[in-house]
């Protein structure tokens, strides 16, 4: 069709056209998941799992690891997330860290 049957077509932008290049463009790579980091049971979950598995691999924690992660699930259990996922981490790291 010649230009003047096509009015509309001068007025648009560049990219408002559509080119071969948007059906042949590869799917773009997929974003690993979100990393947990929120104050709630199922971060505590993570984190008690978390625990259990670095003493599997790295030995049985000290004994004040042990008692930090007891108050942390026990808090965690009772609502007090934010107070619970400290003391988890805190144990967490302690296992970590061999100390």
């Amino acid at each position: 069709m010649p230009a003047a049957a096509e009015p509309w077509r001068a007025q648009m932008w560049p990219t408002q056209m559509w080119t071969s290049q948007m059906w042949t463009s590869p799917p773009a790579p997929e974003a690993p998941p979100p990393k947990m980091t929120t104050h709630s049971a199922e971060y505590c979950a993570h984190l008690v799992a978390e625990f259990a598995r670095a003493q599997r691999t790295r030995g049985p924690a000290p004994a004040e690891a042990r008692g930090l992660a007891d108050d942390g699930m026990r808090l965690c259990d009772r609502g007090q997330y934010r107070a619970g996922v400290a003391r988890l981490r805190r144990a967490l790291h302690m296992v970590r860290a061999g100390h």
